[in-house]
Order: C-alpha cells, then structure tokens, then sequence
C-alpha cells in the first residue's frame, strides 16, 4: 500500500506563500493528485505515441497527462527519490509495476463504491482537509487556508474524495487499524483472542544452530573419473567426427539426399545454402559431438545407431532429429573418452551435474556422515578443521516455513541456508534436535549440511497485539492485490511498455 510522504512545514512567510505545495506532498500516492512530475518522467519516453500499460475491465490504463496512473507514477517517483533511489531508464520498470498496481486497485475499488451509489459525505472531506491546514501548534489556520490558491483548493478536494472512496472499500473489505472499537477493527477481516494468542505464541520459541556445508559444485575430478569407469558410462563420451545438414520438412530432406548422392550439390553447398544448422556450427560440423548429446538429438534407438555405425565418408539416410530432419556425413574415426584428458574431464564433470546429481548428493553425503561420526567423538570444530569445512552460526529463528512476514525467519547472512524456508524435510530434521544435538546431512540447495542445534530459547515478554495487527493488515492487502492482479479483467502490458520504450531493441523496432 503507497503510504503517506511526510514534509516538514516550514516556518517562514516565504515558504507559507508555497502552502499549496506542501499541502500536495503530504496527500498519499494513491490519493492520485499529482506532484507536477510529468515533464520529467514523460522525457524518459521521447517523443513516441502514448504508452499504453495495459487495462482493467477494457478501460485503458496509459501514461498521459491527468490519467489516474500518471499521477500515481509521479507520486511513487516522488516517493522513490525520498528513498534516495534515482527514477531513470533502470528503475522505470519497477515504478511502472507498482503504479499499474496501485492503478488497478483504485480502478477496482472505486468501481465496486460506485456500483452501490454510495457518495461521500461532505462532513468526511471537510474532517480530513482539516488536517492539512494545521499551523506548527497543531491547530487549524485560517491564514494557511486563504492563502491557498483555488485550484489548489479544488485540486485537494477532489483528490481527498477519490482517497475516500477508496478507503471506503478497502475498509470494508480489510479492517483498518484507524478505525477500531476497542482496539479491535471496526470494519473487515477480524481475529478472534485465541486465533492472535495462537499466531502470537507460533513466534515465540526459537533455535539457534551452528552447521558445515559441504558444497556439491565442488565436484573432484577423481570422482568424476570414478563414475566415468563404472557401468560402462565411458561410452556416452565418445566423440563423434560429423557434419549435418538439417531442413525443416522430411520430403525436402529426401529431395536433397537424392542431389546429394547424384553429386547434383555438393554437402557443403548443402550445409551453406539449405541447412538450419541446429546442430552444427557455420561448417556443419557436429556442435554437440558426444553420443549422450547425439542421444538427444536423435531420439530413436535404432536411428542413432545407424548414425553412428557409418563409415567414413558416408551419408546417413534421412534421419527425424528432435527438431527437423538431417543428413549425417561421418569424416572422420570416433574417438573414445580419454580420461587422462582435463578438456574430457570437465564434459564428464558438466553431465554427472546436469543429469546424475543425485551421484555427486550421494558422494557428498557420505562424507558428511563421516563427518558426523568424528564431530560425535571430538568436537564439532575440530571434525570440521579435520574435513576442512567452516563452522558457520545463525541467530536464534522461529520455525517459519515459506518465512511469512508475521515472523522472524532464516537470517538472510547465511547464504548456505537460503533454500531451508521452503524445505520441509530440512526444517523439520533442523527443529527437531535438542540443544547439543547433530542432524543427519540434508539436502539443501548446492550443499549438504549437517545442522548442531546450540539453544532453544522462548519470547515469554507480553506479545504487542498492535503489531500482529499491524502485520496481518499487511498481509491481507498483499494478498488482495496478488488475488486482483490475477483477474480476467486485469490485463497487464507493463513489460511490453517498457520493452518498447526503455531497451534499445525496443526502441529500434518501432
């Protein structure tokens, strides 16, 4: 939700003559009245057609002068240069995103108002303009309010009935925490004393852990060789020397085997002139040389076989590759895996990553269990200046999965455990030791961990059921926006609009 941006009033005759000024800039982005920022940001588009963000319910949402999402973006851009962050061609994206957001919701909730013939009442506008004609006691000025010009008057006025037509839906929809009974909310979802001692208690106990991680991007080369030698995994690294010339319909790929035998047309010509080159480079040779790669290409069994028995300096037939038809030509002898070679090597290293992980996660994990064991005989520290792995802590967390923003959760400087908010088998084995207590290795990411719980601890101070209040609003608004987005009705252009007007390729296609 865009929050108020807050200015100090300043105390000077001079700057009382620019009230109409300060008036606008305290007024929420989502009240809509412009900060005068249009020429500034319209000069990030040049001189193009108006852009046009995308729509709800078939109503276009564009970036023009006086359009609800032009005064949001300039309002948000006011806001971003308040967080010090610069609004040009890099950041435009993200602005653009969350004021077509804003401008959805408005679009949305407004429509719902209206649709039940509710008005505002003048007695409401007059309660909030109040507040922004306040002098440096508090108090309402006369003077500040005759100074101000008319159109700024109007402007406001308008903008504060827009603001509370939107609040009166997202009010009744969400609670508000300005508006309570008994510090409870007057208006939408409400939370019943034992549902917030519930959520409130869920936070309260926590565990701090130290742990190794044994990272499985550090593959040894021996191992690799290892795997190479077993079950005859040797042969998915011959290399193959090959051309082919690939064209997108069988009978055209027939058509030139016929030309092609018949020395109508060289295979070279074939290559340069017809050929797609999905597998070859400019030359047609082979780009993806190594029979695990030519599985892939050539799905049938018993078409990859006829590919690679050929003899030197023959064709193949017409074979189906998983994209297009192609004509293989063998120029030279096959070459098995040296594994003495380092080039070699790392190809092996590359595949065992890509498709038998589970090998290196199974290698890893062995020695983590080594690990295990001698921490259980010495100590934690010792085992891993023995397996020369780094001993890591965190601060005491709650179990948070999917780290929900009521509570605290996996403190972000371990980097190692940046997956474990979204693994339950991890978090589960982590949360389940006792103080003193080692887990066994788990999975998690690019790393095997082993986890030694260092203290269980538990929040007994008095909750602030403020603050869960305050959370939970957060979350409800969040999620009412995500549920809205997602609408058939919305349709959401933002990429494209930046596409076309913020990146050189955009820009040089229109």
């Amino acid at each position: 939700m865009a929050q108020d941006i807050k200015v100090k009033t300043e105390k000077t005759a001079k700057d009382h003559t620019k009230i109409g000024a300060v008036i606008i800039l305290v007024i929420s982005a989502i009240v809509f009245i412009p900060f005068g920022g249009y020429e500034v940001i319209s000069a990030l588009f040049g001189k193009r057609d108006v852009p046009v963000f995308g729509s709800y319910k078939g109503k276009k949402i564009t970036y023009e002068k006086g359009a609800v999402f032009t005064n949001v973006t300039e309002n948000l851009a006011e806001r971003y240069k308040a967080y010090g962050i610069n609004v040009d061609s890099s950041s435009s994206y993200y602005l653009f995103t969350e004021a077509f957001a804003e401008t959805v919701k408005n679009m949305a909730y407004v429509d719902e108002v209206t649709r039940t013939g509710y008005s505002v009442p003048d007695e409401a506008v007059n309660r909030m303009l109040v507040n922004y004609f306040m002098d440096e006691t508090g108090n309402y000025s006369p003077k500040l309010y005759n100074m101000t010009d008319k159109a700024t008057k109007k402007s406001l006025r308008e903008g504060v009935v827009k603001s509370l037509e939107y609040n009166r839906f997202r009010d009744d929809l969400l609670g508000s925490s300005s508006l309570s009974l008994k510090d409870s909310p007057l208006y939408g979802i409400k939370v019943s004393s034992k549902e917030e001692a519930f959520l409130t208690d869920m936070g309260k106990e926590k565990h701090s852990f130290k742990y190794v991680a044994f990272n499985t991007e550090e593959f040894p080369e021996e191992e690799a060789v290892k795997w190479a030698r077993m079950d005859n995994n040797k042969d998915k690294f011959v290399k193959y020397d090959m051309s082919a010339v690939t064209l997108e319909s069988e009978a055209d790929a027939k058509a030139l085997l016929k030309q092609l035998t018949s020395n109508e047309i060289t295979f070279e010509d074939a290559v340069s002139e017809k050929s797609e080159k999905y597998y070859t480079d400019d030359d047609g040779k082979l780009s993806r040389p190594y029979r695990y790669l030519l599985e892939i290409s050539i799905p049938d069994s018993a078409n990859l076989e006829k590919v690679t028995s050929l003899q030197a300096g023959t064709l193949s037939d017409v074979i189906p590759t998983s994209r297009g038809y192609s004509i293989f030509r063998k120029d030279g002898a096959d070459k098995t895996a040296d594994l003495s070679d380092s080039e070699t090597v790392n190809v092996i290293i590359g595949y065992i990553k890509t498709n038998e992980h589970g090998y290196i996660e199974d290698y890893y994990t062995n020695i983590a269990k080594d690990f295990t064991a001698q921490a259980s005989m010495s100590t934690f520290e010792e085992a891993a200046g023995n397996f020369s792995v780094e001993v890591k802590e965190t601060e005491a967390f709650p179990l948070n999965y999917g780290s929900s923003s009521i509570y605290d959760s996996v403190p972000a400087d371990n980097t190692e455990l940046a997956n474990l908010r979204t693994n339950e088998d991890a978090l589960q084995k982590a949360f389940a030791l006792k103080s003193g207590e080692s887990s066994v290795p788990v999975v998690l990411g690019a790393n095997i961990i082993v986890f030694r719980c260092t203290g269980i601890t538990r929040d007994n101070s008095d909750s602030d059921s403020k603050a869960l209040a305050s959370k939970l609003e957060n979350v409800n608004y969040y999620c009412a926006e995500e549920t809205l987005m997602k609408s058939p009705n919305v349709e959401n252009k933002v990429w494209d609009a930046y596409f076309a007007n913020f990146t050189e390729s955009g820009r040089n296609s229109n």
